[in-house]
């Protein structure tokens, strides 16, 4: 599939895939902990011209609660030092996951 972002989206979603979009999932541990799972766009993706698209690592983690783990997926390593320099979101990531 060579389509554009969007329908990319929906083909993931149709696959029962979850698109972390600037957006995040939580997940209770069977002790009781909470993980939450962050995922932000492309550093790059709103210089490339994709509408609505770009890295909005706050959105990410908007709902993310005090006392979760948090995990951020970054698609670069560039993105995770801004995302680690902001003062708004670096103090409430304990793990960036990069490529």
């Amino acid at each position: 599939m060579h389509g554009n972002v969007e329908e990319w989206f929906a083909y993931l979603e149709a696959c029962n895939i979850t698109v972390l979009h600037n957006s995040q999932k939580r997940f209770a541990l069977s002790n009781g902990d909470k993980v939450c799972v962050a995922g932000a766009d492309d550093l790059y993706a709103a210089k490339a011209h994709f509408p609505g698209h770009g890295m909005d690592a706050k959105k990410a983690v908007v709902g993310c609660q005090p006392g979760d783990a948090v995990i951020m997926l970054a698609h670069q390593p560039n993105a995770a030092r801004l995302m680690l320099d902001d003062p708004s979101v670096g103090k409430r990531i304990d793990l960036i996951l990069s490529g």
